[in-house]
């Protein structure tokens, strides 16, 4: 049984008891009658349980998601056997113990589990560096802010400057994720401005009365409080060593505690608390000066927008939190999920997780998605995505391809890593060791703009067989005869050019959008990879997409690829704050 080549209904069990374990941890009831997500409510605030990892249920970052798939695969496998006793080697310690509350487990080479000292010195490590990021943030602000008296109709949340930075070339501002949409808002006669965080590892920030650094909102004993704040930590060391909330980790029979209680214990002393604090803070204070009547963020459900969307609650004003979707999204990109009653509604205690008024989904499997977490129909819009106006359907590759490789018939075999380095060196690896022993195949690499894997010390081996790219994405795309990745939205624009592109099942969750969209050859096993490279070589056109395909990946993920997502929000804007001058009318009256 090869691991990776997960069977569809695990899968869906799996995600199914990861988004259910995550929204029953919040709602666990004390002895007081209040959940724990009320216990860590402040007055006035968001449960503070939101910004937790754990709540935001990435993948891509937390291993629990994967654990389980490993779990329900062994268990599905032995029982289909009828085994009741397993051999396991070199399990991470986390399943090993899941699945000893299941089986007789034996383990050769056992993973040991990192001791608490180590949790809690990474943990005060996190806290101190980004106590002392933060203050350098705030000096380098207070510097160079001069707080403005305006207002502004619109505001985009973004970082500066690896969303939004100074263009010297065009003398204007440029944001990565929005693209076009803030000078549409312009030209709708609109005032606009930016709410950014300062990365300081970026360049000093432009002085200009369209950018607010949020850090200009702090104070240094405000930034100290924050950090200095264990309060939810202690809740959560009276709480695990209890025997009903242990129980709450039980599916099926399994006992899932292992996988969570080390995240949960990390997750509470390390910065991810103190740093949403001061986001809603510093946001809070922001909206209450500019007073906008929209706020746009590109990170939907991610903590850090959480509390955005909390600052602005905080603040009053009836500003509305509009959310535009920044990339291609699965079912098992769980960090998009939420579970409709228990954390999108708040029930049954009240506190439901921060989340955008509106939301402008790129295509028809991103506007289900947010349904799915129980969105009103008419909150989420099918606008497509501005970041994305650049793929559009006339100009996708109309000609024919051929995918014979250049002049010299070498194949041109493209590799677009994510940004989960590790689980992409798994890739390269496979990749390679398929293609080695074939002759006419060069292999090149185009790192993620975030994560340069070519710089990774397990990318070593490979340095000399691999050619980097440092040519544009169009020109990667252009040349590419055939495309592998594990997920990346590289790899849909590559399908919409007419490009075969193949997919490496990776060990863990599968985040591609476009293995759920449409059909597309997958591996798990490095004999079947080589083989279908030797089928590909004799016959190229047998793998071409087809345009039946192809425009089924335009409506689902990209809709409808005109170009005009951006005019499309602007007028879902213009539209709402026109509807909401109509009511201020007719309440006045």
């Amino acid at each position: 049984m090869v691991g990776r080549a997960v069977p569809k209904e695990v899968r869906a069990k799996a995600r199914e008891h990861y988004l259910n374990l995550v929204a029953r941890i919040g709602t666990f009831t004390w002895g007081n009658a209040l959940t724990w997500r009320q216990i860590l409510t402040r007055p006035g605030e968001a449960s503070r349980w939101w910004y937790h990892p754990v709540a935001f249920k990435d993948p891509e970052s937390d291993a629990t998601f994967q654990g389980i798939l490993q779990v329900l695969t062994i268990q599905t496998a032995a029982r289909r056997l009828g085994v009741k006793e397993l051999v396991l080697v070199g399990p991470p310690w986390e399943v090993a113990a899941v699945l000893r509350s299941a089986f007789s487990v034996k383990e050769k080479r056992p993973r040991r589990a990192s001791g608490s000292w180590w949790l809690w010195g990474r943990g005060l490590a996190s806290r101190l560096t980004f106590f002392g990021r933060v203050m350098r943030q705030w000096s380098v602000v207070r510097r160079l802010t001069q707080l403005q008296d305006q207002v502004f109709d619109v505001v985009v949340s973004g970082f500066w400057d690896w969303s939004v930075n100074w263009d010297e070339r065009t003398q204007t501002f440029t944001d990565r994720y929005f693209k076009r949409l803030p000078d549409e808002l312009k030209r709708q006669g609109l005032s606009l401005g930016w709410f950014a965080w300062l990365d300081l590892q970026a360049e000093t920030p432009k002085t200009n009365s369209e950018v607010v650094l949020l850090q200009s909102f702090l104070r240094p004993g405000e930034i100290l409080r924050a950090l200095m704040d264990f309060k939810p930590l202690a809740t959560f060391l009276k709480l695990r060593g209890c025997p009903r909330f242990k129980a709450i980790f039980q599916e099926e029979g399994s006992d899932y505690s292992p996988l969570f209680f080390g995240k949960l214990f990390y997750g509470f002393l390390d910065s991810s608390l103190p740093r949403c604090d001061l986001v809603a803070l510093a946001t809070q204070r922001a909206v209450q000066r500019y007073r906008p009547k929209v706020i746009l963020s590109f990170l939907e459900h991610f903590p850090y927008s959480r509390a955005q969307y909390d600052g602005v609650r905080r603040a009053g004003g009836g500003t509305s939190c509009w959310a535009m979707q920044h990339a291609s999204y699965s079912h098992e990109k769980t960090f998009l999920s939420l579970h409709p009653a228990l954390e999108f509604r708040g029930e049954p205690d009240g506190c439901p997780v921060p989340h955008p008024d509106y939301v402008c989904a790129m295509g028809s499997l991103g506007q289900e998605l947010f349904l799915e977490c129980g969105y009103p129909p008419d909150r989420v819009l099918l606008t497509g995505s501005a970041r994305y106006d650049h793929v559009r359907a006339q100009n996708s590759r109309t000609e024919e391809q051929t995918g014979r490789g250049d002049a010299a018939g070498v194949i041109r075999l493209l590799l677009v890593p994510s940004l989960a380095v590790n689980l992409e060196l798994a890739m390269v690896e496979a990749v390679w060791t398929a293609v080695r022993d074939l002759t006419g195949i060069k292999l090149y690499l185009r790192n993620h703009p975030f994560a340069q894997m070519d710089r990774q010390p397990g990318f070593a081996p490979y340095k000399d067989h691999i050619e980097v790219s440092q040519v544009s994405l169009e020109a990667d795309l252009d040349r590419a005869d055939l495309v592998i990745f594990t997920y990346s939205t590289v790899a849909e624009e590559a399908f919409l050019r007419n490009k075969p592109v193949w997919q490496w099942l990776p060990d863990g969750f599968n985040g591609s959008a476009l293995a759920e969209a449409v059909a597309i050859p997958q591996f798990g096993s490095v004999d079947h990879l080589r083989e279908a490279l030797r089928e590909y070589q004799i016959n190229p056109r047998a793998f071409l997409p087809s345009p039946e395909s192809r425009q089924q990946v335009f409506e689902r993920l990209f809709y409808p690829g005109d170009g005009q997502a951006a005019s499309r929000m602007a007028q879902s804007i213009m539209a709402y704050l026109a509807n909401q001058r109509r009511q201020q009318t007719i309440s006045r009256v």
